[in-house]
């Protein structure tokens, strides 16, 4: 059987398995496909997440 080229296809404990903040990697993905979905996960309070060298402040 051929390995799917879809990452949400991989069952998430596999992939949580091997990778200790699979999180990060999901959401700097999505950051990279539609940045302006950063501001979505801002949460009073909290900071920006990490980006990329890139200046969002403004």
């Amino acid at each position: 059987m051929e390995a799917s080229p879809n990452p949400t296809d991989v069952r998430p404990e596999l992939a949580a398995s091997r990778c200790a903040d699979l999180a990060t990697l999901v959401h700097q993905s999505l950051f990279d496909r539609h940045p302006e979905t950063r501001a979505m996960f801002r949460s009073q309070g909290s900071s920006p997440p990490p980006t990329r060298g890139v200046d969002i402040s403004g």
